[in-house]
């Protein structure tokens, strides 16, 4: 029972990351089929985050209106990917995929139905990266993936 349980959530993963990688393929500009230089913000976050990985000092010898946590994802992303923004796609499939797993738990939670969890995680990953809204990887498409968990375990209480 409890192996079955476990290869139920590692398959939902999955599933979830697959589903992830598929849409941001499509709707990243980060992604392998989108050219590289079509970024407006992300290339000075993506510098940003190679400065730091590469020793230079945040707000001494580099600085913007974001901050370091922003300047860390694009930092591994320069180290999975040094010379495009791909490790950057990499990064958000991750990010997605935690934001889309906690959409299903709190759609389950809810209706407790595993088709209307599902249909529910499809409409917000419509909602959140429909082009009008989402053009280009933003620091907010990091975010789902810690403010969904809020909402998951706000509703469990």
């Amino acid at each position: 029972m409890a192996k079955s349980l476990l290869w139920s959530k590692i398959s939902l993963w999955v599933m979830l990351w697959l589903f992830s990688a598929a849409l941001l393929m499509v709707a990243s500009w980060d992604s392998y089929l989108h050219d590289f230089y079509l970024n407006y913000d992300s290339p000075w976050f993506f510098m940003c985050g190679k400065a730091w990985m590469n020793g230079l000092t945040p707000y001494v010898d580099f600085a913007d209106s974001k901050g370091p946590l922003l300047w860390l994802i694009y930092g591994m992303g320069y180290l999975i990917s040094p010379r495009d923004y791909t490790g950057i796609y990499w990064i958000s499939t991750l990010a997605f995929t935690i934001a889309f797993y906690y959409t299903y738990k709190s759609a389950l939670l809810v209706t407790g139905n595993r088709a209307t969890a599902a249909l529910a995680t499809s409409i917000m990953a419509f909602l959140l990266l429909v082009k009008w809204i989402h053009d280009e990887t933003r620091c907010e498409d990091f975010c789902c993936a810690a403010m969904m968990p809020v909402v998951y375990f706000y509703k469990m209480r």
